[in-house]
């Protein structure tokens, strides 16, 4: 957990100023400890959050790696930045809107629990193929006389 102090803060950006493709950084670890500092440090958590998106933006689509799985804990921030307030409202949107554009599985998979929510008419089901029947044992039994 990070202390929402100035010396953190001060920290946390120059982290975001100069984080460059050439830094390997932890996606657990880092998104865990800036979700702890709002809602005190809400604007440089969005900043700082913004920039990991686009430095992960190739591994947060990919399911094959494990920074594709923290992506859920950057929709949640990005969801509760979104909730704080008229300050934060459109960085939350915009992280948001970059995580679907990268295709994040956990943010198609949350954009289409929301849209869910406003449907009017439950979502169409996509139609089955009929199952082959199957016969049971005494009637293969019995054709086979």
């Amino acid at each position: 957990m990070l202390s929402p102090d100035a010396e953190t803060a001060a920290l946390l950006a120059t982290i975001a100023d100069r984080l460059t493709s050439d830094v390997r950084v932890d996606a657990t670890f880092v998104v865990e400890r800036i979700a702890s500092l709002l809602p005190h440090q809400a604007l440089l958590v969005a900043r700082l959050s913004e920039r990991l998106v686009e430095h992960w933006r190739d591994d947060l689509g990919n399911i094959h790696t494990s920074t594709a799985f923290d992506a859920a804990d950057l929709v949640n921030l990005a969801v509760t930045l979104h909730r704080l307030g008229p300050e934060t409202r459109d960085v939350g949107t915009t992280l948001f809107e970059l995580l679907i554009e990268i295709e994040s599985y956990a943010a198609m998979e949350t954009l289409e629990e929301i849209d869910n929510r406003f449907r009017t008419r439950p979502a169409p089901s996509r139609r089955r193929l009929p199952r082959r029947q199957r016969q049971s044992s005494r009637t293969r039994h019995h054709s086979a006389k």
